[in-house]
């Protein structure tokens, strides 16, 4: 008998891995952070029904993602990263709870409108964008904050882990 839902799940590995990238990717990416962060997101891909644009943008978004890695382009590497991936796995548990309506009132103030009139672009497909968007600004800043913090304790000789 399992213990946890499959929505549960999802969103425990979301929180999980966006701490893991805050702590432990503050100061920079590597690459074979950003390898399985491309792998996970072709499982993600693979795995939960999304609206046809964010499948279509995700396989563009792996795509870039594979190529940076195979190049080495560092200065790509953090929108590769846990933070960004958790950012995106966790919007997708979200959507799993039908938690994104929320972006309804940030397009209104966005656009003055609460209706999404993005050409070629779904409800849903807005939702998943301004969604996974708004976290991983959120994550990074709090990861630029942590980081912050870090180099603080250690010029001062605190203890960090």
């Amino acid at each position: 008998m399992p213990i946890l839902t499959l929505a549960l799940e999802g969103l425990i590995i979301a929180l999980v891995t966006i701490v893991y990238g805050v702590r432990w990717e503050c100061y920079y990416t590597a690459w074979i952070s950003v390898v399985m962060n491309i792998v996970f997101t072709t499982v993600l891909l693979a795995s939960v029904d999304l609206p046809t644009e964010i499948t279509v943008i995700l396989i563009v978004y792996v795509a870039i993602g594979v190529v940076s890695a195979w190049r080495n382009w560092r200065v790509l590497f953090n929108l590769f990263g846990a933070k960004t991936f958790g950012a995106l796995s966790l919007t997708v548990a979200l959507a799993n709870w039908s938690l994104l309506s929320w972006t309804h009132d940030l397009w209104k103030a966005i656009s003055g409108s609460y209706y999404f009139n993005v050409q070629h672009l779904s409800e849903s497909a807005i939702e998943y964008l301004l969604t996974w968007v708004c976290i991983t600004v959120l994550v990074q800043i709090i990861g630029l904050l942590v980081k912050k913090r870090r180099k603080t304790e250690h010029v001062l000789g605190g203890n960090h882990l």
